[in-house]
């Protein structure tokens, strides 16, 4: 936390409440000045460094495929001894992102498809046996990800973490409380998750503001994870509680703008993304039901939001530095700092 060696000096009495009170706004206001002069690089996505990835990468995909292909039971035990082993072999290599991340996903797929042979030796009746592989299969993914995120640092495998998560407590819930129950409440279920790892994703950017560490990777790819989950659980939970369409639409275009300054405050605009969808769905729902002789409905959403995409990509700096600028002093240096150019 930042300033807390002004806390413990009030605690060592080298300084008085007051004087600490005094330091801490001098140096949050020198913190944000450094900020702005220094500003966070553009949320860029850093996965292909070149055409070598892609080509390393479509290699790597057949050979393990190909290997679960020719025998389960082969792959069962060489699969993750042979990914592992290309993941050592490539750690010392330059450009390799994306085969990284391919090498990734295959582990814990890998690790995922074992915990399910596990979960196919015990006996249990449906439909718990279903949920019983994806508690296994889940589990071991989780393990697995774990292990490679330990030794090779990855930050995607932080994204492929969150969703094993997911997937177990899903399962579990869905074991003790019963299918109809979790299916009947899945919205609020994945509304829980996407807060819980946007909450995580925001603890990883306010280490690293101006985005210069590999913090600032683990939360774009914990954001491109947490925005679907909050988005569909928002959006459905309006459909549950609102059956006019006109209304619903006017309530998910505000949800969505909401969202929109959210995404402008934070500076990620993955979350923005993913509301995209539902403000073209309530374009054209809001067209059909109040212009009925239309029957390019469809177009006309397209069109909304490809403007409002426009609108906000170009005005993005000037509409984050008029909000964020009405947000108290002590969040900024918590906040990737407003550049004075246009996004």
């Amino acid at each position: 936390m930042p300033h807390r060696g002004l806390e413990n000096a009030v605690k060592d009495g080298v300084i008085n409440q007051s004087q600490a009170e005094l330091l801490k706004d001098y140096l949050t206001a020198i913190s944000v000045q450094a900020a702005i002069a220094n500003p966070a690089r553009e949320e860029t996505v850093d996965a292909i460094r070149g055409f070598h990835d892609v080509f390393l990468s479509i290699g790597i995909l057949c050979l393990v495929v190909g290997i679960y292909a020719l025998n389960s039971f082969i792959g069962l035990f060489l699969g993750p001894i042979l990914i592992w082993g290309m993941a050592e072999a490539l750690r010392g290599w330059h450009s390799t992102r994306l085969p990284t991340i391919t090498l990734a996903s295959c582990f814990a797929g890998a690790t995922a498809f074992c915990g399910l042979m596990l979960a196919e030796t015990l006996d249990m009746a449906e439909p718990a046996k279903d949920f019983q592989e994806m508690i296994c299969s889940a589990g071991f993914a989780i393990i697995g990800t774990l292990l490679f995120l330990k030794r090779f640092k990855t930050p995607f495998a932080w994204l492929l973490l969150a969703a094993s998560i997911v997937l177990f407590i899903y399962a579990l819930l869905a074991l003790q409380l019963g299918e109809e129950t979790i299916k009947h409440y899945w919205h609020v279920f994945f509304l829980c998750c996407g807060i819980s790892i946007f909450i995580a994703a925001m603890g990883f950017d306010s280490r690293d503001p101006l985005r210069t560490k590999p913090h600032s990777d683990i939360a774009f790819w914990l954001h491109l994870g947490a925005a679907p989950l909050v988005v569909n659980g928002v959006m459905n939970l309006n459909a549950d509680y609102i059956s006019s369409t006109v209304p619903a639409a006017l309530v998910t275009i505000g949800l969505v703008l909401s969202l929109a300054c959210l995404a402008l405050i934070v500076d990620r605009r993955a979350i923005l993304v993913s509301a995209l969808i539902y403000l073209g769905i309530s374009v054209a729902d809001l067209t059909d039901s109040l212009a009925t002789e239309l029957d390019s409905s469809f177009a006309f959403a397209l069109i909304i939001v490809g403007m409002f995409v426009i609108l906000v990509a170009s005005s993005w700096q000037t509409a984050r530095q008029k909000i964020v600028n009405q947000l108290p002093l002590w969040l900024h240096p918590y906040l990737p700092p407003v550049r004075k150019n246009h996004a």
